[in-house]
């Protein structure tokens, strides 16, 4: 969790990128959606997913929502975390994407992003156990 927050992977960054006019800035627009979705994230998601792991005893750490983390990715120039050149499902945080081709996974890297959320056939494979 934080990756999309802060490396712009979600639909609506795409979208408030490509839908900006000409005349406006689209990258500004795109920092100010990645902000509204990190200030929300502890209301939206965290408590959620505490709650549930909670109950299995278990507890959350979201490496990406380190203080340091969040300071050294907001800090970089928002030019460099999506590509809207590659499309949607590949140009999304790419950042992680090269972190994982250097660390020799070139063929996760190059595969389209795909949510692991409670609805997906990933999760639910977990259920059929």
């Amino acid at each position: 969790m934080g990756a999309d927050e802060l490396l712009g992977g979600y639909s609506q960054h795409w979208l408030a990128f490509l839908t900006t006019s000409l005349s406006s800035n689209n990258w500004e627009r795109l920092l100010d959606e990645l902000a509204m979705d990190l200030e929300r994230i502890s209301t939206q998601n965290l408590g959620r997913d505490d709650r549930m792991m909670s109950w299995f005893g278990l507890e959350v750490r979201h490496p990406l929502l380190n203080q340091r983390v969040i300071d050294l990715l907001s800090g970089l120039p928002v030019h460099l975390k999506p590509d809207h050149g590659l499309g949607k499902g590949l140009g999304d945080n790419l950042l992680l994407r090269g972190l994982a081709h250097g660390l020799r996974l070139v063929e996760s890297c190059r595969l389209p992003k795909q949510a692991i959320q409670f609805w997906c056939s990933i999760s639910q494979a977990g259920w059929k156990f």
